[in-house]
């Protein structure tokens, strides 16, 4: 499984037996849930759960781990909410990126300064 970034969305590739499981998965699941809603079966859905710990450890064991930043994860056990990190990761990026361009700003006067005075001599 890739993920990456595009456009405020984080996308998701799965390979082809990577989906094909996680259709298992949710067939499985949808099956616990009729099985868990209909009051007539007392019997308790052993071998759907088996199956369903066994297909998630398989996609477990198949796909790429995809690390999720500590700081993401932070913002989010504290404020309960995702998207003001991003808002706060883009406002960071701006800042960063207008402090770059005043630098670039301050860097380009010096160099006129310079070849003015050198004009001077």
């Amino acid at each position: 499984m890739k993920s990456y970034r595009q456009d405020n969305k984080i996308l998701f590739k799965f390979e082809e037996d990577n989906s094909k499981t996680i259709q298992r998965i949710l067939r499985i699941l949808k099956d616990i849930v009729r099985i868990c809603e209909n009051r007539s079966v007392t019997a308790f859905p052993v071998e759907d759960i088996k199956s369903l710990v066994e297909s998630c450890n398989l996609l477990t064991i198949t796909v790429d781990d995809v690390k999720v930043p500590i700081s993401y994860v932070d913002y989010v056990n504290t404020n309960k909410e995702s998207i003001g990190f991003f808002k706060e990761v883009e406002k960071d990026f701006k800042q960063s990126e207008s402090n770059l361009m005043q630098k670039k700003s301050i860097f380009k006067k010096f160099k006129e300064e310079v070849s003015e005075y050198q004009n001077i001599l």
